[in-house]
């Protein structure tokens, strides 16, 4: 526990006194380094709405900003490796990762747009490739979506629909290919495909 300063006068204790490194007031907004009697800088930094801490003269650790309701854990500057954990009360979402706000997420929101225009996602877990187009998430609509560059497979289940969008489509399987030839060259059933809007039927043999 510490030694009270009951009686004693500040000019013999002033060492152990915190105070602003300005030896001003406190700052209304920017947070200001909270230093020593003698002026050695703490990890701790104040203003009237927020709280960090720093880390060699690095902005890494704390930052707790009670006007926007945004709170920081890590690298929340992103000077270092950039990595931390950003949670977003009014925007409703938390990211983790590399260079924060980007990263893996999860969002609250019934629907809402990310803080950068490459961020456009719904209701539930998504997890975005950074500063690129590229996201996948679960919406509340039962949605599915995968999107990598111009590639994407989107599972609409409200429509029952499943919508691949890619230049190449590859299959792999050993069980794929059967060498035998059908028994009837009239297929009874046809498989219908839309490609670029147009549709397609594709014969169906009885194996």
């Amino acid at each position: 526990m510490g030694s009270s300063l009951n009686g004693q006068q500040i000019k013999n204790t002033y060492p152990a006194l915190l105070k602003f490194s300005s030896n001003g007031s406190m700052p209304t907004t920017t947070p200001m380094i909270i230093t020593d009697g003698i002026g050695n800088d703490s990890p701790l930094a104040l203003s009237g709405i927020e709280i960090k801490t720093t880390y060699i003269g690095n902005d890494i650790g704390l930052k707790l900003n009670f006007d926007t309701g945004k709170f920081v854990l890590g690298d929340y500057a992103n000077v270092g490796r950039k990595v931390s954990v950003y949670v977003d009360d009014p925007g409703a979402y938390v990211f983790m990762g590399s260079n924060a706000p980007f990263g893996a997420g999860i969002s609250f929101n019934d629907f809402g747009f990310g803080v950068n225009p490459y961020f456009v996602y719904q209701s539930g877990i998504f997890i975005s490739g950074g500063n690129r187009i590229s996201q996948n998430y679960y919406s509340g609509t039962n949605d599915i979506s995968l999107e990598a560059n111009n590639t994407s497979i989107s599972l609409l289940g409200v429509t029952n629909t499943i919508t691949i969008t890619t230049d190449f489509l590859n299959f792999n399987g050993a069980g794929l290919e059967n060498p035998s030839a059908p028994p009837s060259p009239t297929p009874a059933t046809y498989l219908v495909v839309e490609v670029n809007g147009l549709p397609y039927k594709m014969p169906l043999f009885n194996p």
